[in-house]
This record gives structure tokens, C-alpha cells and sequence, in this order.
């Protein structure tokens, strides 16, 4: 199936201190999980959206400015459906330590015709881990711009099919030091 990943770089990481995609993840930076994942997977491009352009970023990972700086992740969603070349796209934070090609696949197999395949682990929507139809996006806009930046109250107005079969780990995210401590120590991860 053909599909275009991205990773969502934006933000403040106010609660980490320093960008959470450069921090340092079991010997690389911490975006390389997101990236290699999607890779990995068979994205037919990869881009990433907000932040500086890190120097080890590979020449055909693509990065774009956030439109939308400071406005929360629902204007890089809409980045990047407005950017992306493959009607299916599959949207990830920058600071997930467990994600991998396996559970992005998992997720691919559900892709529906018109709406957003949502992971749930732990009993909550990962919404930052979702696989969006760029046929969404007029719809996403009209949200937007009505003030509306909440992912989670954008997804009460389009159809949303849930997949119910992930290890909360898979979703992990870093948002202090202190997690990527617990995770490491939780899972006894490596990197894939």
C-alpha cells in the first residue's frame, strides 16, 4: 500500500527543556524512532514538519516549516495533508520511543476509504500515531478555523476507525526526562 509518513516536530518541549526529536534515545536522537519506523514500514516519502532541520536528517527525508507554529499538532496534521503526495498518511509525534514498522503496518492494514485509523492502548485514542486520508482535509480546515485545535474534539466530526490491538508501550512518548528513564528501565528496550 502505497502511503506517505511523516513525523510532527513542532512544539515547545517546555516540559523536557531542550527539542525532544534531538534528544539523545539510546544512542541516537530520539526522532530517529518515528523515522526509522516509517522507513522501515514503506513510506513512499517521509517529511518532517516544524522544528530546525537537524543536521544528521538524511537528504531524502524532506522537512518543512510549521505553518502553524504554537498552535498545537491539528495545524501539522493539516501541513501535512495539505503537503503529502499519497492519499493515505500516517502522522507521528517526534518523541515516541516504542513505535516500529511492525505496529505501523498493523495499522495500515485497517485503512478505510474516507475517515482516520486511531491505535487505542491503555484505553486511550493515540492520536498522534494515526492514519489520516488526505480527502480529510477541507474538513480539517473548516475545524481549524473555527478556533477548534484539540485532534481529539477535531475526531468527533469525521468517521474513525479504532484498532484495538497494541501494547501501550508501542506508544510511549517523552515528554521529561524522566520518561525515557522509566521506559528504558520499564521495557529493557533497544533500538530496532
Amino acid at each position: 500500500m502505497l502511503f506517505s509518513g511523516v513525523v510532527l516536530n513542532g512544539g515547545t518541549s517546555s516540559r523536557m527543556g531542550e527539542p525532544k526529536g534531538e534528544l539523545n534515545f539510546l544512542g541516537k536522537p530520539l526522532m530517529e524512532v518515528p523515522l526509522s519506523a516509517l522507513s522501515k514500514s514503506g513510506a513512499s516519502e517521509i517529511i518532517v514538519i516544524g522544528g530546525d532541520r537537524p543536521d544528521w536528517l538524511p537528504s531524502e527525508i524532506f522537512h518543512v516549516d510549521d505553518p502553524y507554529p504554537g498552535e498545537g499538532p491539528l495545524g501539522g496534521v493539516i501541513s501535512a495533508l495539505r503537503i503529502c503526495n499519497e492519499e493515505s498518511v500516517m502522522i507521528l509525534s517526534n518523541d515516541l520511543m516504542g513505535i516500529d514498522s511492525e505496529t505501523i503496518l498493523t495499522i495500515l492494514k485497517k485503512v478505510n476509504s474516507q475517515g482516520v485509523v486511531v491505535p487505542v492502548a491503555g484505553s486511550k485514542r493515540q492520536v498522534l500515531s494515526a492514519l489520516w486520508r488526505r480527502s480529510l482535509l477541507a474538513s480539517l480546515t473548516e475545524i481549524y478555523e473555527t478556533g477548534e485545535r484539540s485532534i481529539q474534539t477535531a475526531l468527533k466530526s469525521l468517521s474513525v476507525t479504532e484498532v484495538n490491538e497494541f501494547d501501550q508501550d508501542k506508544f510511549a512518548n517523552a515528554n521529561t526526562p524522566s520518561d525515557i528513564i522509566d521506559y528504558i528501565a520499564t521495557t529493557g528496550d533497544t533500538y530496532e
